[in-house]
């Protein structure tokens, strides 16, 4: 196994990364990954879960801007999003969590919006040493993202659910968010 995934690292690297945002939930991959390299380390990077899902909605859900929609049918298009982005978000989340919670020498959880700060504490807990490189963060370039009135539709959905799903703030408070 150590061959197979150490065989095209370039000259003098002897680590490597793993970057996925669709495992997680009920798929085993973390655990399994701590089964078949033991010397593994996860970051749980986690964003806000407004900014998430308000995100996934405009960037991955082309229906919102279907431009044959009448604007009942959109908020109701968006509506729907929303709330299952939003248990998305909290069960993948709260998966994550609890792994980390279960894990806590081969784990940690960072807030994206914080990653840039906290770089110093993520290279000691990768234990790799620290090069000096420029971090460079990504922004997001979609016009859709400008659209107030969805904006504001995304808006009363997230707060119309937080406040049917109590549960929902309770998984952001264990990543430190306040939803």
């Amino acid at each position: 196994m150590h061959s197979l995934f150490s065989q095209r690292l370039p000259a003098g690297k002897t680590r490597w990364g793993f970057k996925e945002i669709r495992y997680g939930l009920n798929s085993g991959v973390p655990e399994r990954m701590l089964t078949l390299f033991p010397q593994t380390k996860v970051i749980h990077a986690v964003r806000h879960p407004f900014s998430t899902i308000s995100s996934t909605v405009r960037a991955w859900r082309p229906q919102v801007f279907n431009k044959n929609l009448s604007e009942v049918e959109r908020r109701v298009v968006i509506i729907a999003q929303v709330r299952k982005e939003m248990a998305r978000w909290k069960e993948t989340t709260g998966y994550l969590a609890d792994f980390c919670a279960a894990h806590p020498n081969k784990s940690m959880t960072v807030q994206i919006e914080e990653a840039k700060d906290k770089l110093d504490t993520i290279i000691e807990f990768l234990e790799t040493p620290h090069e000096a490189h420029e971090v460079e963060v990504a922004r997001e370039e979609n016009p859709a993202r400008d659209d107030e009135a969805v904006a504001r539709i995304i808006r009363a959905a997230y707060l119309a659910e937080l406040e049917r799903d109590p549960s929902f703030a309770a998984v952001a408070a264990r990543v430190n968010y306040k939803a």
